[in-house]
């Protein structure tokens, strides 16, 4: 009979979101330790469902069951005969059916892991009802629920800060999963513009651009003299870009030395950053983005694309100034002084070094399970 993990969530595999990236990685993580992981989850598309990377996971793709408890209960009295589930970690789960599987837990003697990615607030960018709903079920859960658990993986040491004298916590942040086809990109030469400098956007700013400001930055790229550097633009479109923007402002957006390319694949994206001379984002100072740490710094630090960001979280911890990045000021004049300044050459002064591998986290990660466990 083997140790195993049981993940519960809504990852959306294969690619269909950072939570599917993280939990890969972490899964690979927990195999070299010695656990199989099982995952309840979504899946994007279920003609395309196998065995996954060579990771051996399995993946459950019953969106509606990922909340009910008694179908969590027989799926684990299904396989008893073949694992011993020793952990059930939650991903960002809901307060209710959080309680009802703490309950579960305890009459099965499996300890209670949550993996705690998010702190959301309320959001300009949803409707009223759903603010109030998704307001109390986090302030539930953040507040009230997590402490009752058996241990904590954190991804920001935000959240670290507010666990650690409540219950056993590990600040794990994001890693690479090295089994992921993606990274084969590494193989191939960088594709890099000589004589125009190429910058890269791609996430998803929000309805009202609350998650990511996107549109200082195209004001910013818009109002240079310089025709040799260009942003690039995945996420949204130019018209969705322009409604939203109008939206917000009350005025028609101009728009230069931007090229939109809409919403790419996974894949797509990561190549577009590749061969860029930099990823660029600024966050807001929310709770949300404070709590949080963005898949995409990871992704293009691995890529070795120097990463242009603001000062949130716990971007201080992985950017070296000049080094493998910069920190850039979200005020638009400070902003555009420091776009305007970065030359061509600029790019071949930075250095990278992957802190977010599974032998950086090995150890500790480990120790972590064996003190929860009490193995």
């Amino acid at each position: 009979m083997r140790d195993a993990i049981l993940y519960i969530g809504r990852f959306n595999f294969p690619d269909g979101s950072a939570a599917a990236q993280r939990v890969k990685s972490n899964a690979e993580l927990f195999k070299r330790i010695g656990y199989e992981t099982k995952f309840v989850s979504t899946w994007q598309d279920n003609n395309s469902y196998n065995e996954d990377n060579g990771l051996n996971i399995n993946i459950i793709p019953e969106h509606q069951q990922i909340y009910k408890i008694d179908f969590i209960e027989k799926y684990i009295l299904k396989l008893s005969n073949r694992y011993c589930f020793k952990f059930i970690v939650l991903y960002n789960y809901p307060s209710l059916a959080s309680w009802r599987l703490v309950k579960l837990a305890r009459k099965y003697n499996i300890k209670i892991i949550g993996d705690v990615t998010e702190w959301f607030g309320l959001n300009s960018g949803h409707n009223r009802i759903y603010q109030i709903y998704k307001n109390i079920d986090t302030e539930i859960r953040m507040k009230i629920l997590l402490e009752k658990f058996d241990g904590l993986f954190v991804i920001s040491k935000f959240l670290e800060e507010k666990y650690k004298e409540k219950t056993k916590t590990l600040h794990l942040p994001n890693l690479l999963n090295s089994h992921d086809n993606k990274w084969s990109l590494l193989k191939s030469t960088k594709n890099l513009s000589n004589d125009v400098i190429h910058f890269t956007y791609a996430g998803n700013p929000g309805k009202l651009f609350e998650k990511e400001d996107i549109a200082k930055i195209v004001s910013v790229f818009s109002e240079l003299k310089s025709t040799k550097k260009i942003l690039n633009i995945v996420g949204i479109d130019e018209l969705e870009f322009r409604s939203r923007y109008k939206k917000i402002y009350g005025t028609i957006p101009k728009i230069n030395n931007c090229i939109f390319y809409g919403k790419l694949t996974h894949n797509e994206t990561l190549k577009l950053i590749y061969n860029s001379h930099f990823f660029i984002y600024i966050r807001p100072d929310t709770l949300a983005n404070k709590a949080g740490f963005p898949t995409k710094f990871l992704e293009s630090i691995v890529l070795k694309t120097p990463v242009l960001t603001n000062d949130i979280g716990d971007i201080k911890l992985y950017i070296d100034n000049k080094i493998n990045g910069m920190i850039i000021n979200s005020e638009k004049s400070t902003l555009k002084k420091q776009i305007t300044e970065i030359e061509i050459n600029d790019y071949l002064k930075y250095r990278f070094e992957n802190k977010f591998t599974v032998d950086e986290f090995y150890k500790r990660t480990k120790k972590f399970l064996e003190n929860v466990g009490d193995r």
